[in-house]
């Protein structure tokens, strides 16, 4: 797939939804996602089952938490189709001072890592480039905490959602 295929495409992707929907409802959202092609979106939300802690919704503007658990090895799963080839992952979540290590795994194999540590808070939209998917199929995805920075103060995660884009 061309290079600016792709970036068009998480351009699109990424411009679909920052914050929140707006009052703008999930089908028209779908809808958007559906033109795109190849494109898995999964809002933090949206989890098919927790894998460790509690986790709550932010109804205002839409992450998810495990602020009251708060512990290494709080996570979240999700359930996507997904073909096989190389990925983009692009994420969005907040990080603070008391944020952990996230690890994403696809089925159980860890795919990618971020530290979601920062002095001060930064909303951020991250991107994890070549994450190959080795077979076509019903994915189990998890996002969960994986460690800290020496810095952080918790395992506390802040999670909106996250887009997976194929680009080969």
């Amino acid at each position: 797939m061309a290079r600016k295929e792709t970036e068009e495409k998480e351009e699109k992707a990424m411009s679909i939804d920052t914050h929140s929907f707006g009052g703008v409802s999930q089908s028209y959202v779908d809808g958007q996602i559906d033109k795109l092609g190849t494109v898995a979106y999964l809002k933090g939300a949206s989890y098919d089952e927790v894998i460790q802690g509690t986790w709550t919704l932010d109804g205002n503007t839409h992450y998810v938490k495990n602020e009251t658990s708060n512990a290494n090895g709080d996570g979240i799963r999700f359930k996507a189709y997904l073909t096989k080839g190389t990925y983009n992952l692009l994420f969005f979540a907040l990080k603070t001072s008391s944020a952990p290590i996230l690890s994403f795994r696809i089925d159980g194999d860890e795919v990618a890592s971020e530290d979601m540590y920062s002095s001060s808070e930064v909303r951020e939209v991250i991107k994890k480039t070549n994450i190959t998917v080795n077979s076509s199929g019903l994915k189990t995805i998890d996002v969960v905490c994986d460690g800290k920075n020496a810095s952080s103060g918790g395992y506390t995660i802040y999670f909106y959602w996250m887009y997976w884009v194929r680009v080969e």
